[in-house]
């Protein structure tokens, strides 16, 4: 934990320019520095997780709003919103099992001979033939693509037709990207050390306005955002997250 606190004490991120905006004034936040408008206040969150500091969050407010953050240098911060390309690459989908049975119980292939043991005793059975316990069908996704215009009438929710194969079978389903995701627009941008996604939403008002940055060598993470802000503080929050700046 204290090397993960000297590393953290070491970084010196630059996220945009440094330069203040007219009628903007820079706050120092203990660990970084932004520039925000005038009237807009920093109140401390306080230090987390243990005493070296492994993470820090506080509040930003203004008239109209309120903005929160938090920092880790093990990377405990939110990532907010998730991007279409992520879930399409992580979602939570890839978990389901698109090949199991429903009268089959299943786990890991080194536990099947121990778990159909131990569910035949648990039920009496001494005839093996009557409890179905296999490994995890092995399943690949073979493509990801835009639906036809007779799959789109078929299935008008999804947004994209997927194949996933299992033993020379192949399945294709329906998928959906998150309505969250589809209600906020995003910007990523990649520096030599860091991954910076910048999101905010596309009816103004109506969603959240915030900046995820990620170290791309080591653990630390960063995230602030406001909720449902005003189209003027929406702007003027997106043009503070380019003058972010953490220091020692």
């Amino acid at each position: 934990m204290k090397k993960n606190h000297i590393i953290f004490a070491l970084l010196y991120l630059l996220v945009g320019c440094k330069s203040v905006p007219d009628g903007f004034k820079e706050l120092d936040v203990n660990k970084f520095t932004i520039a925000l408008p005038e009237g807009w206040n920093y109140q401390n969150g306080g230090e987390q997780g243990g005493p070296f500091g492994d993470s820090f969050g506080g509040f930003i407010t203004g008239p109209n709003l309120v903005l929160n953050f938090e920092g880790s240098d093990m990377g405990y911060a939110n990532n907010l919103v998730v991007t279409e390309q992520y879930y399409l690459e992580k979602g939570g989908w890839r978990e389901a099992c698109h090949f199991c049975k429903p009268d089959v119980t299943y786990t890991d292939s080194a536990n099947v001979d121990a778990l159909k043991k131990s569910e035949m005793q648990m039920k009496g059975i001494k005839d093996s033939s009557l409890v179905k316990v296999e490994p995890y069908p092995v399943e690949k996704v073979q493509r990801i693509y835009k639906l036809s215009p007779s799959q789109k009438i078929e299935f008008p929710t999804a947004d994209y037709m997927i194949d996933i194969v299992s033993n020379g079978e192949v399945k294709t389903i329906p998928l959906g990207i998150p309505l969250l995701t589809k209600r906020h627009n995003f910007k990523i941008d990649t520096t030599d050390k860091y991954i910076i996604k910048t999101l905010w939403p596309t009816v103004p008002g109506k969603g959240m306005t915030g900046i995820y940055i990620k170290s791309r060598t080591g653990k630390f993470n960063f995230q602030m955002n406001g909720i449902n802000l005003p189209l003027a503080d929406q702007q003027a929050a997106l043009a503070g997250f380019k003058t972010i700046t953490f220091k020692q």
